[in-house]
């Protein structure tokens, strides 16, 4: 009975993604908390590969009115699709904001964000909340090299981060440090419910001086009292 409802679970989501095959205009595409086999994440990246090029024939790529926006949380359970879903995003180097939230990827999709931030050149907008992204031990500081590279190949584009839920302790943000301060173009970044401390407070301090055009520090949910949080995060705007 399980085989019999995942398979009608496939037929109904291909047949939604055959729908999108017929869109020439898209530039919006959310395809959220609809559980992908690798079947259907190759299903996908076919199906997106011919609409790109079907854009790019039709001249929508040049002026602009391409597929600028992708959203696909909750759509896997782990990273062991990774190499189909990077198929997916391949050759949208205009895409402008991507949520891949709630997939609960692991310590690969340092490595994965990295390599998306790199190639997707007009991104401004990267939602990986609650990836478990820095879950674990082994590999994750070679992981958020990776990271950091990404985020400083985007320092003129990048907008808003959303790293919220990913396990991230105060010695990962300071890995990430020295990116996240060339990122010029940075205005909203969401460390909610991660593990960071009191210390994470005083280096976030220095980004703000860096960074005097942020708009948002989201850090409520970490390991901080909330006397402390509302005394560093007010000490951090009186620069404002």
């Amino acid at each position: 009975m399980l085989a019999q409802a995942h398979m009608q679970d496939r037929e109904h989501l291909f047949a939604i993604l055959d729908g999108v095959a017929t869109l020439k205009n898209l530039q919006v595409l959310g395809l959220g908390h609809i559980i992908f086999d690798e079947f259907a994440i190759r299903k996908l990246a076919h199906v997106l590969a011919g609409l790109r090029q079907q854009q790019s024939r039709d001249g929508k790529t040049a002026s602009g009115n391409d597929l600028k926006v992708l959203h696909l949380p909750g759509v896997m359970k782990g990273s062991q699709n990774l190499s189909d879903l990077a198929r997916v995003f391949s050759g949208w180097v205009d895409l402008e904001e991507v949520n891949l939230a709630h997939n609960k990827i692991g310590s690969k999709g340092l490595h994965f964000f990295g390599e998306l931030l790199n190639e997707v050149r007009a991104l401004r907008v990267l939602n990986v909340a609650d990836n478990d992204l820095f879950a674990g031990s082994g590999g994750v500081t070679r992981g958020i090299d990776a990271l950091s590279a990404g985020i400083l190949s985007r320092k003129d584009t990048l907008e808003a981060l959303n790293l919220a839920g990913n396990n991230m302790r105060h010695t990962d943000l300071s890995h990430l440090e020295d990116a996240l301060k060339a990122c010029r173009s940075l205005r909203v970044l969401d460390l909610r419910g991660n593990q960071l401390t009191e210390k994470s407070f005083d280096l976030l301090k220095g980004l703000l001086k860096a960074l005097p055009q942020i708009e948002q520090i989201l850090l409520s949910g970490n390991n901080v009292s909330r006397a402390v949080y509302e005394q560093r995060l007010t000490l951090s705007q009186k620069k404002k």
